[in-house]
């Protein structure tokens, strides 16, 4: 019981020290949205080229 007592003792002292969190700035979500895009995009162009290809020539 003691060791509870302790326990949660030391996770509300660091749970007060934690810096709190700040919503996103408009340039991180803009750097997110790009990054993101850039990727899905980039898939998407691969995809279409695997799946596209020329039938095989004899």
């Amino acid at each position: 019981m003691n060791t509870l007592l302790l326990v949660q003792d030391a996770a509300s002292t660091a749970a007060a020290e934690a810096p709190k969190i700040q919503p996103m700035q408009p340039l991180g979500w803009t750097f997110m949205i790009v990054s993101v895009s850039a990727v899905v995009l980039l898939t998407a162009w691969c995809f279409y080229k695997v799946l596209t290809a020329p039938p095989e020539q004899r």
